[in-house]
């Protein structure tokens, strides 16, 4: 007796189960890629967005070496500043030790010993080229001294006439001493050869162009400022008026 029903016949059920099969393995295969690729689709960063990327880091290494070129410039220029401060105290005490006169050419190339002590080698500008040496150059190394406090150069006639500190009229303007190249220790302005040219030494430092284009510059009230040097006045060319920073009285 023959039994009711219906069954498919073998032949057409091995290509359904190959397709089911297939359905299941390209539904991996592609759940695989999905969890590799990320929420957002893509299996891996372009060339272009790799070039961005390190474009980006190479800017931002760009930006971060000249801050921190800049900073090491502002804390020489710092430094710089507190040794020309200490100095001019030192002055300020031989001048009081000195009945109200301003340290000779003498004094000053001997580097104010009594005030500074011995070894100034700490006092050094740390910008100053070449690395100064004290034994070298007695005198206070990498600055210079104003020509008119001295009042005349060391001479076998006898001693360097001395400036009072009354014949300074303007003292919050008057340059005392100011940033040169080490061994130029006096100067009647910013560039010392500015009317001697023919007496600057080949490849001499710009002392008055070491930080920034610019110089620390110490006045005779104590204070310690940094200027340019168009901004501040030689010696020579007429007296202090009291409107500018400059070296004449």
């Amino acid at each position: 007796m023959a039994r009711s029903g219906w069954r498919t016949p073998p032949s057409r059920c091995v290509p359904v189960a190959r397709r089911a099969v297939a359905g299941l393995e390209s539904a991996s295969i592609a759940s695989r890629q999905a969890r590799r690729a990320g929420p957002t689709g893509n299996a891996g960063f372009t060339l272009l967005e790799v070039l961005v990327v390190v474009g980006i880091i190479a800017v931002v290494a760009a930006i971060s070496v000249l801050a921190a070129f800049q900073a090491r410039r502002s804390a020489r220029t710092s430094v710089c500043a507190g040794n020309a401060r200490q100095i001019g105290m030192a002055m300020r005490m031989y001048t009081s030790d000195h009945d109200g006169i301003w340290p000779s050419a003498e004094a000053w190339l001997a580097g104010l010993p009594e005030y500074l002590g011995r070894d100034r080698s700490h006092l050094a500008c740390p910008d100053a080229k070449p690395p100064s040496t004290v034994a070298a150059f007695p005198s206070i190394p990498g600055y210079a001294y104003a020509t008119s406090l001295k009042s005349g150069v060391p001479s076998q006639a006898g001693p360097t006439p001395t400036t009072p500190d009354a014949s300074v009229r303007f003292p919050a303007v008057t340059v005392s001493h100011c940033d040169e190249a080490v061994g130029v220790y006096l100067t009647a302005g910013p560039d010392p050869y500015r009317f001697t040219p023919s007496m600057r030494p080949p490849g001499e430092e710009e002392g008055w162009k070491r930080h920034a284009g610019g110089a620390n510059y110490g006045f005779c009230d104590g204070h310690v400022k940094w200027l340019l040097p168009d901004a501040v006045g030689y010696n020579q060319l007429g007296a202090n008026d009291g409107t500018r920073p400059s070296f004449a009285l």
